[in-house]
């Protein structure tokens, strides 16, 4: 997840699923892509209100 971010903070947007190397970690984990995404931007306003 934190790769995505660090990814996501680089590039000036998401990766695609084709970019990301850990694709099919994140299969087993999440199931979709997009409940990835959606983890991850949860994930991102937690870190933004913390801080």
């Amino acid at each position: 997840m934190e790769l995505a971010l660090q990814m996501e903070k680089e590039n000036g947007r998401f990766p695609s699923y084709r970019e990301y190397p850990y694709f099919e970690s994140v299969m087993q984990r999440f199931q979709t892509w997009n409940k990835f995404v959606a983890a991850c931007e949860k994930r991102k306003c937690e870190k933004d209100m913390n801080s």
